[in-house]
């Protein structure tokens, strides 16, 4: 049995060293990390079967000579959340762009707002986060690693119409929302409303 060398102290169970067993049979094994560190998995050299490499407890079955190590990493507390706006100077997000440490599995509340003329689409992101709501503008977001986030704008735009007895109408692009059960707070595309406006002219045009 073995540890990872930069374990600081993480142990097996049965001890580390070498042990001697009946090949073929299952023998329980166990990691323990040390204050400060976390499991991660199992790896083997030579002949031997693992159970569950994934699993703190587990068991191995040995057909000849074989090591068998515990990996372990240290628990990381805090991270780095990076916010972002895109297109540039298309709006704002709070905590404001950049970057901050924030704890790591603590939600963190998250806002987009966007600049004059454009509207929130999205959040979008990399590294290790979870956002409880990808298309609501205010929502929340639990780091495991450092990430960023980018909240994503839109350019609103506001088509004119005629109708027959000469009054005029207009409607905003991000005023229409998608009926996507899956994302009820998502709006809709541009280009989906200028379908929208075009199909409503021509409805007009027949009655001119």
């Amino acid at each position: 049995m073995a540890v990872d060398p930069n374990a600081n102290g993480s142990t097996t169970n049965p001890g580390v060293g070498e042990h001697m067993v009946a090949a073929g049979e299952w023998t329980e094994i166990e990691a323990v990390p040390q204050d400060g560190f976390f499991f991660v998995n199992w790896d083997v050299e030579g002949d031997a079967e693992i159970k569950d490499m994934l699993s703190q407890a587990t068991s191995v079955s040995l057909i000849g000579n074989a090591t068998v190590t515990a990996n372990f990493l240290p628990v990381v507390t805090t991270a780095t959340l990076t916010l972002s706006v895109v297109p540039d100077s298309s709006g704002w997000t709070n905590p404001n762009a950049g970057a901050q440490t924030v704890p790591v599995g603590e939600r963190i509340a998250i806002q987009a707002i966007p600049a004059d003329g454009y509207f929130f689409e999205k959040w979008t992101s990399t590294g290790g986060a979870e956002i409880k709501d990808t298309y609501n503008d205010s929502t929340s977001v639990v780091l495991s690693a450092d990430a960023t986030l980018t909240a994503n704008f839109a350019q609103a735009v506001t088509v004119a119409m005629l109708t027959a007895g000469g009054r005029s109408g207009q409607f905003r692009l991000d005023e229409s929302r998608s009926r996507n059960p899956d994302s009820p707070r998502r709006r809709s595309h541009p280009d989906r409303c200028i379908a929208l406006g075009r199909i409503l002219l021509r409805k007009m045009d027949s009655h001119w």
